[in-house]
């Protein structure tokens, strides 16, 4: 097994040095030795190194994994950030294959000109393939086209042994489910196959309709389904009695009509602001704004946008308001590095899934326990998920749910606690919880939701008989 202790007289590899590390949520903080391979063989190096100085490895990309899932204390870690080629782009058939640094900004760079699209992305540009692929991200389309593990044709990844596999569905589909939403705990992928969605054109048209209350949000949602290739809710944590979880859908649909792209429109929408709404800077603005992002203000915030969208809306009106789809897909990038406003204290995200037979119920009373324990969630938001068979996947014909938590102010212990109340009660409705962005939910509880654990196990100790690859997540959930 290999060890967790701190060895800080070894003689540490060219380019290797002790980082100060956190996932994107700001709350644990870890030193480790961090390493930036370019090539297969820094990989190699670095595997060796590691076996040779006793100590675990763990390869991450950008970073954008909310919790533990991406430290390794007092071990390595290996950013793959730089090893960001594209290896081939086919405009004909949609197959690129790259390395795992490239971003999803870049793959859509190469595609949306052609009409395609990377399905199943989340709202972040800069999300790498590598961590999209160990994480089995999921986007406004999931309900429609699955997780991002079904946009996989096949990978090749570097094991502890040294040795380089190529794994694809086909030929070794245990080995595949495993490393998709595997967690990096596998080896070190190196290169990915993907297959991207044929679109009529990079536009969607988009249509947001407010609702009264969570009940009808999910009607909505629902509904899209039969009109829409994306949907999400926005949700008022706020709100209470007749109007809990009041807000509205935002649902989108491709033009069909072959619009010629602005090229330097599109490379705007992919590339990511400084600046907070193209205005000011953002972590200096972040900063100013700390001392007023609180829940009392934020019940006043969620209000306000709740209204605004409210005169916005016609009843008449279809869809319209014609964006890029890189526009729509990623909104956050007017109000760049977000978690800032949560520095230095962090802030805890948990996020839900609920399987459809429940219908609203779950999130509905997730709201209630929220207010009745005074930690309503500053931002929350539905999604429509729909099922996968990969062994560690946050996926389910369902609903899933976001609640955060800000710990300015807060006693950890406490936050604790009401996390506690808030699981137990998911438990009662069979949810997930999505691994990307814990850090808190106990081993116990996670053997219950992902029982599947077991045989991602074996498969682990068969690829990695000695444990090399390893995380503060993997040491906390699945080590015995």
């Amino acid at each position: 097994m290999i060890l967790t202790i701190m060895i800080s007289n070894i003689d540490i590899l060219p380019g290797m040095s002790w980082e100060n590390v956190s996932g994107w949520g700001l709350v644990n903080k870890s030193k480790s030795l961090v390493y930036y391979a370019k090539t297969l063989d820094d990989c190699i190096k670095v595997i060796q190194f590691a076996k040779a100085n006793g100590l675990s490895l763990l390869s991450s990309g950008k970073g954008y994994t909310f919790g533990d899932m991406i430290i390794n204390h007092q071990n390595i870690i290996v950013k793959t950030t730089k090893m960001d080629k594209i290896i081939s782009w086919d405009k004909n058939t949609g197959n690129i294959i790259v390395e795992p640094g490239v971003m999803v900004a870049d793959v859509l760079m190469k595609s949306l000109p052609y009409n395609w699209v990377l399905c199943s992305i989340p709202g972040g540009l800069e999300v790498t393939i590598g961590g999209a692929v160990s994480n089995n991200i999921h986007g406004k389309d999931s309900w429609k086209v699955g997780n991002f593990g079904d946009r996989v044709v096949s990978l090749k990844m570097v094991t502890a042994s040294g040795e380089i596999l190529s794994i694809n569905k086909i030929e070794n589909k245990q080995l595949f489910n495993a490393v998709i939403g595997g967690m990096g705990l596998f080896g070190i992928i190196i290169e990915i196959t993907l297959q991207l969605q044929k679109v009529p054109s990079a536009y969607v048209e988009q249509k947001i309709i407010p609702t009264s209350n969570v009940q009808e949000s999910i009607d909505l949602l629902e509904d899209a389904k039969n009109h829409a290739d994306f949907s999400i809710a926005w949700v008022d944590a706020f709100s209470k009695g007749s109007k809990l979880g009041r807000g509205y859908v935002s649902m989108a649909k491709w033009v069909d009509e072959d619009i010629e792209i602005d090229q330097s429109r599109l490379v705007k929408s992919l590339t990511l602001s400084k600046k907070l709404f193209d205005m000011l800077p953002a972590k200096p603005s972040w900063a100013l704004f700390r001392p007023f992002y609180k829940p009392s203000n934020m019940k006043f915030v969620n209000a306000l946008i709740f209204t605004l969208n409210g005169m916005k809306y016609n009843s008449n009106s279809s869809y319209g308001n014609k964006l890029l789809f890189s526009e729509y897909n990623f909104m956050h990038n007017k109000i760049p590095d977000f978690n800032y406003v949560y520095y230095p204290y962090g802030f805890l995200e948990i996020e839900f899934l609920f399987p459809e037979k429940y219908g609203y119920k779950p999130i509905a009373e997730c709201l209630t326990i929220c207010q009745h324990l005074n930690c309503e969630s500053m931002i929350s938001a539905i999604k429509v998920h729909k099922k996968d068979n990969f062994y560690i996947s946050f996926s389910s014909d369902g609903y899933s749910f976001t609640i955060d938590i800000p710990l300015r102010g807060r006693k950890i212990n406490e936050v604790y606690k009401s996390m506690n109340e808030i699981l137990n009660h998911s438990m009662k409705y069979d949810a997930l919880v999505y691994l990307a962005k814990d850090e808190y939910l106990p081993k116990m509880i996670f053997n219950k939701m992902y029982p599947r654990y077991k045989e991602f196990l074996i498969i682990k100790n068969r690829i990695d008989p000695s444990g090399l690859f390893q995380s503060d997540m993997y040491r906390r959930l699945l080590q015995d």
